[in-house]
């Protein structure tokens, strides 16, 4: 028997015994009837957004990107920050953004959060192949400004290795790719 149809049969046993107790008083039997059908409903409509969205329970569709780190040291990000951790160079589009970022699952689906990171950097990347690059001239567009790539920042090689290797090696562990969310927010 599915779920369902279980929770179907306890409320119209609900419904049952209300009847036995309420039945001289027919107006809180129309509204208890009525609440127990707007709760079936918010419950149906429940399980539908969980089969369509996941577990996300949104809209939001996350972005699965490969992920690198950077070493810059005393330098500014292009928004003026001079933080070294809880910073990712992106596409410029997501830049003033909070950036939720998850591991891979084995499965290939969203895995373990990883944290929030601010979008307040941009740059390059590796060559794609393909487009203008906007940093670069007339070489083509580079994967962290065309968002194939996030690039963590890092004070050092010592925690950008630290990182890297925490987040993406071990067991169940599938690579360096994360799945991404972009939001308005502050870090």
């Amino acid at each position: 028997m599915n779920l369902k149809k279980m929770v179907i049969g306890l409320m119209m046993m609900c419904v049952a015994m209300t009847n036995n107790v309420y039945a001289s008083d027919n107006d809180l039997l129309d509204e208890i009837l009525l609440k127990q059908e707007e709760r079936q409903e918010r419950w149906e409509n429940e399980v539908r957004e969980i089969e369509e969205y996941g577990i996300l329970g949104d809209r939001r569709d996350p972005d699965k990107v490969q992920c690198t780190c950077y070493i810059e040291a005393g330098k500014p990000t292009c928004s003026g920050s001079y933080k070294m951790d809880g910073i990712i160079a992106t596409a410029p589009e997501h830049i003033g953004k909070v950036a939720q970022v998850y591991e891979v699952a084995e499965d290939g689906g969203i895995g373990n959060f990883i944290g929030y990171f601010e979008a307040s950097d941009t740059g390059y990347g590796a060559p794609t192949g393909y487009g203008i690059s906007a940093y670069k001239g007339r070489t083509s567009a580079g994967t962290i400004e065309t968002g194939i790539t996030i690039d963590f920042r890092k004070p050092n090689m010592k925690k950008a290795t630290e990182f890297m290797t925490d987040t993406f090696t071990g067991e169940g562990k599938t690579g360096s790719q994360v799945y991404v969310i972009f939001e308005d927010g502050e870090g």
